[in-house]
């Protein structure tokens, strides 16, 4: 809808931001050959791609100028305020409009077609210039967007290129290595089980070689866990129950005894006479405990010691597992607790792994309400804290309850990992969250 009306606008102050270099006299007198008219909101005053004859300028409301992308989407390339003017380039010759226009509110316009613009530069060419000056500007301006738009467009396609060669990479070196892990204990154990068939082995050594068959299957059966695992661990649901934390190591420790023989790193608990018992899943606990022990000990190839240390708080339970081995690399860090992700060489040492350990540990922990820290140094260890609540089903709530805070990352330093997610009921113990595992140190 549109409608004539008297200007709530100078018309001529308003051509004067338009044609700044026009003198006031011949403004006025294109003041008064153009129409001032009003529109509603949502009015189009132009198509792109249409023709057209009459220049606008906007004199009081307001318009939204829109272009269509390669995508066919309608890009909001500005929005038009009193002063904004459009269409220039329909009063030299006929021309398909490069935007749409409409209006967003009751805005009056003041409107010029190419007849009345021509009478006009009869009395002052120079007018002219001013107005392909003007076009100029507007054109720049658009080559500039246009050029903008495409580099954003470029760096998108690249970034999702290199993004797809890491995945491809990162898929690759995945089948390269479950391959590798899963061949070697199913070439060890085929080994044994010729030996023991052949019977060119003692009574005693085939209890031997049994004993190694028995641990290849078990580092294979351990291997397709985690993946499964892994796999659906975000659709898993933990059953608490009260659990006593030094059983859960005792079990975690005679699962590890059997492999830890051509280990030199021996296993010390630091744990106090008496723990307070916790809710909180014991498969769950367990699965993490021996990732985190099996971890330490395989990073310790030149030995030392791994202690395990219990600290209780009113309602929380620090777990420290502390070795002595070739710690983790600073560039590692962030990508410490990524799925699949894994330090394969250090010096003379080759480790093996699949790289799900840490990921599976961190999930535990924060499933229970816990936070986890790793603290390490090149060459001198890493410190795994493990901080659970005394009632996991407790702590569970109250952070499902404080979800919608955006947890912070605190500053410190370059070699600790940390994610920091802090109950409402222990605002002043520290906490940190991150991933864990065995195999994903390296």
């Amino acid at each position: 809808m549109k409608r004539l009306m008297n200007a709530d606008f100078d018309p001529v102050e308003m051509l004067s931001r338009a044609f700044p270099n026009v003198s006031s006299d011949v403004l006025s007198a294109i003041a008064r050959l153009a129409r001032i008219r009003s529109y509603e909101p949502g009015t189009i005053l132009c198509y792109e791609g249409e023709t057209g004859d009459t220049f606008y300028l906007v004199g009081s409301g307001s318009v939204e100028i829109t272009k269509k992308m390669n995508n066919n989407e309608d890009r909001i390339l500005r929005q038009g305020k009193p002063g904004e003017f459009f269409g220039e380039m329909a009063l030299l010759h006929d021309t398909l409009r490069s935007a749409t226009v409409k209006t967003t509110d009751q805005t009056t316009v003041l409107e010029l077609d190419r007849s009345t613009f021509v009478a006009a530069v009869q009395q002052n060419p120079t007018m002219v210039l001013t107005l392909i000056r003007v076009m100029i500007e507007r054109i720049r301006a658009n080559d500039a967007q246009a050029l903008n738009d495409l580099q954003q467009e470029k760096d998108k396609v690249e970034a999702a290129y290199q993004e797809l060669k890491r995945q491809e990479q990162k898929r690759d070196e995945f089948l390269d290595t479950i391959a590798h892990e899963l061949r070697t204990p199913l070439t060890a154990a085929k080994g044994y089980i010729q030996l023991v068939k052949s019977g060119m082995v003692s009574a005693e050594q085939r209890d031997a070689s049994i004993d190694k068959i028995d641990r290849s299957f078990n580092r294979i059966i351990s291997l397709v866990n985690d993946l499964l695992f892994v796999q659906e661990m975000e659709l898993l649901d933990f059953g608490f129950t009260t659990v006593n934390i030094a059983d859960i190591l005792d079990e975690a420790l005679s699962t590890l005894q059997p492999g830890t023989g051509d280990q030199s790193a021996q296993i010390r608990r630091e744990l106090p006479e008496t723990l307070p018992a916790i809710t909180a899943d014991h498969d769950g606990l367990l699965r993490a405990f021996i990732h985190l022990l099996d971890n330490a000990v395989k990073f310790s190839p030149e030995g030392g010691e791994v202690i395990v240390r219990a600290t209780p708080t009113d309602r929380h339970i620090d777990l420290d597992f502390i070795d002595q081995g070739v710690g983790i690399p600073p560039e590692f860090m962030p990508r410490l607790f990524e799925r699949f992700e894994r330090i394969e060489t250090y010096k003379e040492f080759l480790f093996g792994g699949l790289g799900l350990g840490l990921p599976i540990v961190k999930h535990i922990v924060e499933s229970h309400g816990g936070t986890i820290t790793v603290e390490s140094e090149l060459g001198k260890g890493s410190r795994f804290r493990l901080h659970l609540p005394i009632d996991a089903r407790a702590a569970r709530r109250t952070r499902v309850e404080a979800q919608t805070t955006v947890p912070t990352k605190p500053e410190g330093n370059s070699n600790v990992q940390e994610w920091v997610d802090v109950p409402e009921d222990d605002q002043n113990t520290p906490a940190v969250s991150a991933e864990p595992t065995t195999e994903d140190e390296g």
